[in-house]
């Protein structure tokens, strides 16, 4: 039967929706745990398949949150169609009256809100990084820590030259044996925080450290490996901050599952 759809109920209409990114995981950690009978080419497609699932889920997660904290301030809650009886329906369409200067002020607000939660469905990380800003008392930089939300900003990093078809180069000096005075690129787009985060970590083999071997490192097990575990640490932070008056709205978004 496949993915089912999720059943959800506005002020408007009855929605079926379905994560895009559900099928995405679940065909990827199939195919991840046939890593070793792939060749090597089919690894680095694996791999970069990774980084797009691997961003495209951290976004969906982020917007997900942000859209709990805009429903919240709303004071709107999306009721699951099944959950609820004929009666509970009735109270959602009321007899009409005239609205009140409060109340009319109160749609406003409301209008307002579900245009922001409209705009989720277009926006990149970046942009989503701002709204939590303007919605939470502590920054994303507080919350997740500067290195680990490096790591994330890093990740849509590699996304960006990757799902735009950029290659992956490197600027070496002569005689610079180790590329300490030019960094890796991706068609303009510099990675040399991304190099930096990686060999701090640990993450790559001793030879990525070579110049030659970054672009290579990139598309690497233990690199996917390293940013895997960032983005689902950084999803725990994020559930863990969860202000307790969004808890009425909705469960948190599922984090990422494991890498076997």
């Amino acid at each position: 039967m496949g993915l089912q759809a999720d059943v959800e109920m506005t002020d408007e209409a009855i929605v079926y929706s379905l994560r895009t990114t559900d099928a995405g995981v679940q065909f990827f950690l199939e195919s991840w745990r046939r890593l070793d009978e792939y060749g090597s080419a089919a690894q680095r497609g694996l791999y970069q398949s990774g980084y797009l699932i691997l961003a495209g889920h951290m976004e969906g997660f982020l917007a997900s949150m942000i859209s709990m904290r805009l429903a919240a301030m709303s004071g709107t809650a999306i009721h699951p169609v099944h959950t609820m009886t004929p009666e509970q329906l009735k109270l959602l369409k009321p007899e009409p009256r005239e609205s009140t200067p409060l109340e009319r002020l109160h749609a406003a607000m409301r209008r307002f809100i579900e245009d922001e939660i409209d705009n989720l469905g277009t926006a990149t990380f970046a942009p989503l990084e701002k709204l939590w800003r303007r919605l939470h008392e502590e920054k994303l930089d507080v919350v997740l820590g500067p290195e680990l939300l490096a790591a994330v900003r890093a990740v849509f990093e590699i996304r960006n030259a990757l799902a735009h078809g950029r290659t992956l180069t490197v600027h070496q000096a002569y005689g610079d044996e180790h590329c300490q005075s030019f960094g890796p690129y991706a068609d303009g787009g510099n990675l040399v925080k991304t190099r930096e985060i990686l060999m701090k970590a640990k993450a790559m083999n001793p030879d990525a450290n070579m110049a030659a071997y970054f672009p290579q490192a990139v598309l690497s097990e233990p690199t996917l490996r390293f940013f895997w575990g960032r983005v689902s640490e950084a999803q725990a932070r994020l559930i863990a901050s969860r202000d307790p008056i969004e808890l009425g709205f909705a469960p948190p978004p599922l984090r990422l599952p494991a890498l076997e």
